[in-house]
């Protein structure tokens, strides 16, 4: 016990001999300091480049379809998730038409989930998804940002032929079923 105890003491005094004990009253200098600039003698000195002339690089905007998904990410989140553990989301089939300010997309939208046993108690933390057909329609700006003021999101509610968008997403929602 009273080797451990030298060799800590040990240990700790070289470790505070390593790391910064330059200071011996521990204080800490919190006043500003100045740095002296170097004079400019006329030499091949490199002046800063003037104000604009390198501007940083623009950030590319998301693309529409990055913005509808992440759009539908917090979305279906804030829906799913008191109900739901892992959610996470995809987008295939992906199409889009633009035209002038009028932006429209269809896809499917799949919603993953762990399963809770409610349904079935053998889904307990299994992985499971919900698709949805959708389209999307919305007012895009020059810059190829979507209006999410304007987003209306209809879900296909036809089983067979060609789609029909006639139910708000909304209504898939727990809260917003009458079953619930």
């Amino acid at each position: 016990m009273k080797r451990t105890r030298i060799f800590t003491t040990i240990l700790i005094f070289l470790l505070a001999l390593t790391f910064g004990c330059s200071n011996p009253d521990n204080s800490i200098n919190t006043e500003p300091q100045e740095i002296e600039q170097p004079k400019n003698t006329g030499g091949s000195q490199i002046s800063p480049p003037p104000p604009d002339a390198n501007p940083p690089p623009e950030t590319p905007a998301q693309s529409p379809q990055e913005q509808i998904k992440q759009y539908l990410s917090d979305i279906f989140t804030e829906a799913y998730a008191p109900h739901y553990d892992g959610l996470h989301y995809s987008v295939s089939q992906y199409e889009e038409t633009i035209n002038g300010d009028d932006y429209t997309s269809t896809f499917l939208w799949t919603m993953y989930h762990l399963g809770n046993g409610l349904d079935v108690a053998s889904d307990f933390g299994v992985e499971q998804e919900g698709n949805f057909f959708l389209q999307t329609t919305a007012r895009i700006m020059d810059d190829r940002r979507i209006d999410t003021a304007t987003i209306t999101i209809l879900a296909d509610d036809s089983f067979s032929g060609p789609p029909t968008f006639r139910v708000p997403i909304d209504d898939f929602f727990p809260q917003n079923n009458s079953y619930n």
